[in-house]
């Protein structure tokens, strides 16, 4: 106290103002309510409120749908040319066509050219003349096949067109015609011309889907 009189009278006599002094020594300090206001609201903003955040549900796994195959269909072993035709509708190359049969219904057959009589000879005209001539129909006797393709369900062993019907309203068949279709029975050229057959459909395996 007497330190700060003798500082008060060594300033008058220096002409100094008191109250300059004083705001000097002291500068106002901020108000502690004020200040304490402050420091709550930026708390306030500060703390970061939690949000509750929708848990995603776990999809639920897709059914798989396993497709299976056709069952064979419970069909004729054998097929007698007298009752059945069949029309070309799709010539694969020059050996081989696919022939749609009238009985059984949607049922389809192959045919190597080889395997056709017409009239009197061995058919060397080709696929194209029994199509503009025939609309390519054919009579044929022709055996069941499995596992070869849900469409393909048999193999033609011989077939012919032009021939005429008798009294019974059977073919009639020349002794040169009967040794052509005993030939045609050889077991081993069926499994031959099949084989290539098949080879074609796996080197191409879309080859029979446009067949209907």
């Amino acid at each position: 106290r007497k330190f700060k009189i003798q500082v008060t009278m060594k300033a008058k006599k220096a002409g100094v103002n008191i109250e300059q002094l004083q705001s000097s020594e002291n500068p106002d300090e901020p108000d502690s309510e004020n200040d304490s206001d402050e420091e709550s609201q930026s708390s306030e903003k500060s703390v970061a409120v939690p949000t509750e955040k929708s848990t995603p549900k776990a999809k639920s796994p897709e059914k798989i749908v396993e497709i299976e195959p056709e069952p064979e269909r419970d069909l004729p072993m054998c097929l007698e040319d007298n009752t059945t035709v069949g029309e070309i509708v799709k010539v694969l190359d020059s050996n081989f066509a696919i022939l749609k049969i009238n009985n059984p219904e949607d049922t389809f057959a192959v045919l190597d050219m080889s395997r056709v009589w017409m009239q009197d000879h061995k058919l060397s005209e080709g696929v194209s003349f029994l199509q503009n001539k025939y609309k390519g129909k054919i009579n044929i006797n022709a055996k069941r096949i499995f596992n070869l393709s849900n469409k393909i369900s048999y193999q033609v062993i011989y077939g012919h067109v032009g021939m005429l019907r008798g009294s019974l309203n059977t073919f009639c068949y020349s002794e040169k015609m009967q040794r052509f279709m005993k030939q045609c029975h050889h077991g081993t050229n069926l499994n031959i011309q099949l084989d290539k057959f098949l080879r074609m459909c796996k080197e191409v395996p879309d080859l029979l889907n446009d067949i209907k």
